[in-house]
């Protein structure tokens, strides 16, 4: 069994490196893949896709002030993150949301419907893409709309290779990112703040 004291203190620790990430208070959409092929372990690592999406998305949630996150399937589902809570317990929530399809550019379609504008969106994933338009496309048309934010920022986290990706790779304003390392969050951070 584990030392309880030795778990607390790595479970503090993890939550603790989160203020080290510098929010780019920016207008940030986030959407998290909950399909049921999540659930696979990510190469190389021990944990599964599910679980590094979550703890990107708490990243996220603890970091920016201006942001809001959906789970995505078929549907769109709104998927607040408290700040102050437990991986386990956001994980958990996760897991009972209903999913079907995997449909990723319904986040993208739903700002530009709604008239919402966003500098970023962020779409976490294990690229087991099969259903609806393709997100590219849908990012320009949401560029190109009356509330559309023209240079918004796109990004691909694939938390596993499928060979292909839902960005555009000539655009310069999208990035894809794949796989999950503790850089992650700060190269997110300043693909955003258009650092590089």
């Amino acid at each position: 069994d584990p030392n309880k004291r030795i778990v607390k203190a790595l479970d503090d620790a993890f939550y603790a490196a989160f203020s080290y990430v510098e929010p780019t208070n920016k207008r940030i959409h986030i959407s998290i893949d909950v399909s049921g092929s999540m659930d696979q372990i990510i190469d190389g690592t021990a944990i599964s896709s599910r679980d590094a999406a979550t703890c990107l998305a708490m990243v996220i949630a603890r970091t920016e002030k201006n942001h809001e996150i959906a789970a995505v399937s078929d549907t769109l589902t709104p998927f607040p993150i408290n700040p102050n809570a437990r991986m386990e317990d956001v994980i958990n929530l996760q897991r009972n949301i209903p999913f079907g399809w995997t449909h990723l550019s319904l986040p993208l379609e739903w700002a530009k419907n709604e008239e919402r504008e966003f500098d970023a969106f962020i779409i976490i994933t294990d690229n087991d893409v099969n259903s609806g338009k393709h997100p590219a496309q849908i990012l320009k048309d949401y560029r190109n709309s009356a509330h559309g934010v023209k240079d918004a920022a796109f990004i691909v986290v694939a938390l596993t290779s499928t060979g292909f990706s839902i960005a555009d790779p000539t655009d310069p304003n999208s990035l894809d990112a794949v796989g999950f390392d503790a850089a992650l969050p700060e190269i997110i951070s300043g693909f955003i703040k258009h650092e590089f």
